[in-house]
């Protein structure tokens, strides 16, 4: 029963190990989104005053209209790169998280199997 109850306190220090891990994981995808989010808005705010500026220095409708036009579809681009970032980072960070938990099933089920086999083989003895 010894082995049974070194192989259970395994399972738990992997399940602490594991839990420790996916701590990590989190707050690394989490700072990445913030780090993400800080620059965007950054970045935004620079390309509003551009377009601010560009907007109020000029006096004929028609380059107002076409100003603005382009200024649209700027900030399309711009939402389309930004989604497809935290997309990478989420996914990134979805995969990581996803090899901690598939490697903490494998090692569940091999200490539980070991348990299994050891009190399998006790109950045999008496």
């Amino acid at each position: 029963m010894a082995n049974a109850n070194e192989q259970l306190g395994k399972l738990s220090q992997s399940y602490l190990d594991n839990a420790v891990q996916f701590g990590q994981i989190s707050l690394q995808g989490l700072e990445r989104l913030t780090k993400f989010g800080l620059d965007s808005s950054k970045h935004l705010f620079d390309l509003q005053q551009q377009a601010w500026e560009s907007l109020v220095s000029t006096d004929d409708p028609a380059q107002t209209i076409s100003q603005i036009s382009k200024l649209a579809e700027q900030s399309l681009q711009e939402a389309l790169a930004q989604s497809e970032a935290v997309y990478k980072i989420v996914a990134n960070t979805q995969g990581k998280l996803t090899e901690v938990v598939n490697k903490s099933a494998g090692a569940v089920q091999e200490a539980v199997h070991l348990v299994l086999d050891e009190l399998t083989q006790q109950i045999r003895t008496h």
